[in-house]
């Protein structure tokens, strides 16, 4: 593969070239992906001299799984990253200076910012002098995709009251997800950091942080506890730290159960938004994230989802996938904890799946707690102070938590209601959705609007 760039005022715009031996289809972070455009690009709110590592490094973000055997990057990368890409990924860098040398770290860290609860509260547990970077997904020039984001403009005000507060945030933006079917999707998991990587020399930085929970980090797989060194994420850990950029994540001895209460104990709370599809500051009451932060929020705050909501949610089948026989891939330890807390459930099929629940499930309180060997994941240097700021929070597992926690084996060994039951609830929960979309069609989101205001305010 060759990779072509060029410069345009603050742009960065790439063009593939690929060869007989590199790829068009490849394994995706979920399931197969096909590299559909050989072109895209970044949008960079700062400008300046950039080691041609970290040009590479996030090179490397978006197209690695299509490399063959070898790629040329447009610079020239030191002999030391080409060594450590190649022992990491096992591919080679043809464009090498031995010359060159690798790259230092910065003075400070920054965070791949989304605005969302999880990166919020990883914020609010760093240092003040770090930088934030939030990434917008821009459309590209083409290829037109059929999923409709978020729209980003409350996030863009959450960074502005961000910035007048004193913070370092920046807006970056990327239109590399389109390259890829199906869309929408990172191409690596690395890639939602890609422009943070780029902007690295001239914010400064030092390391690379992340907004991973406690179930996205340490139970993956759902089978246990599992630590750093043997996970299939240890090759980005040496890339990055190869450019000076060690990986960082705040928030992985933390559960979405406590992100979302340090963010509730913090002014930022109204500004986050987690859903990727509904409208501004509104919920789609579609996606199973929003099933999930949504049910958070009413055991934080005690209120209660109205009947309709619950309807809504059962009639999607995405979230009926969630609670069919076998294991939860994520999430599943916070709907535990979630059907543990929340009051008899009105709706027929969540109620069964809630009693179905609470028959399996053990004492979740460890989900309000901070795991304490999630330290690793924070660099020594700003460990003491990150323990201050955690503390402000979080209380720390007791050793019964953590042995709880690290012995962890989900099998769950419930089912989802008889079909007919099912039959009973969708007709029902039809009958609701049907309601709702013609109250949309005559006031134009007051339902979704009052919904927010009763189940999150």
């Amino acid at each position: 593969m060759r990779v072509a760039l060029k410069r345009r005022e603050k742009e960065l715009q790439f063009t593939l070239e690929l060869s007989q031996k590199d790829r068009y289809h490849a394994d995706g972070q979920r399931e197969p992906i096909q590299l559909m455009e050989g072109r895209f690009g970044f949008a960079l709110p700062v400008w300046g001299d950039r080691h041609p590592d970290l040009l590479a490094a996030a090179l490397l973000s978006v197209v690695l799984p299509f490399i063959g055997e070898s790629i040329e990057m447009p610079q020239p990368v030191s002999a030391a990253f080409a060594e450590v890409v190649c022992d990491a990924f096992a591919v080679e860098i043809t464009s090498v200076s031995s010359q060159l040398r690798t790259r230092q770290p910065g003075r400070r860290p920054g965070l791949a910012f989304s605005g969302g609860v999880d990166s919020t509260a990883a914020m609010l547990l760093m240092p003040e002098e770090s930088a934030f970077v939030f990434t917008e997904r821009l459309a590209h020039p083409h290829v037109s995709g059929g999923f409709r984001y978020c729209d980003p403009a409350l996030a863009r005000r959450f960074c502005g009251i961000l910035r007048a507060q004193g913070r370092d945030v920046y807006l970056a933006g990327t239109d590399h997800e389109h390259i890829i079917k199906p869309y929408p999707d990172w191409v690596t998991w690395m890639g939602v950091a890609s422009p943070l990587i780029l902007m690295a020399d001239a914010l400064d930085l030092d390391s690379l942080w992340f907004g991973s929970t406690l179930g996205s980090w340490y139970l993956p797989e759902w089978n246990g506890i599992h630590y750093f060194p043997g996970d299939p994420d240890a090759p980005w850990q040496r890339v990055l730290s190869a450019v000076g950029l060690p990986i960082a994540r705040p928030v992985s001895g933390v559960s979405e159960v406590g992100t979302a209460s340090i963010v509730h104990k913090s002014p930022y709370h109204a500004m986050t938004t987690s859903c990727a599809q509904g409208s501004e500051g509104q919920p789609c009451l579609i996606c199973t994230k929003c099933l999930r932060k949504l049910l958070i929020d009413a055991v934080i705050t005690g209120c209660h989802l109205p009947r309709g909501v619950w309807h809504r949610f059962s009639e999607v089948e995405s979230t009926r996938q969630l609670f069919r026989a076998g294991p939860i891939i994520h999430g599943y330890i916070e709907f535990m904890y979630l059907f543990q807390r929340l009051p008899p459930i009105p709706d027929l099929y969540f109620s069964r799946v809630q009693q179905a629940m609470r028959r399996v499930s053990p004492d979740m309180a460890f989900m309000e707690h901070w795991y304490p060997r999630s330290l690793q994941e924070i660099p020594e240097k700003y460990r003491t102070a990150y323990l201050l700021r955690k503390s402000t929070y979080l209380q720390d597992y007791s050793p019964a938590e953590v042995q709880q926690l690290e012995s962890w084996d989900v099998s769950p060994p419930f089912h989802l209601p008889p079909p007919g039951l099912r039959e009973t609830v969708t007709t029902q929960g039809r009958r609701v959705a049907c309601g709702l979309a013609r109250r949309a069609r005559r006031g134009a989101g007051r339902v979704r609007s009052k919904t927010r205001k009763r189940c999150v305010e």
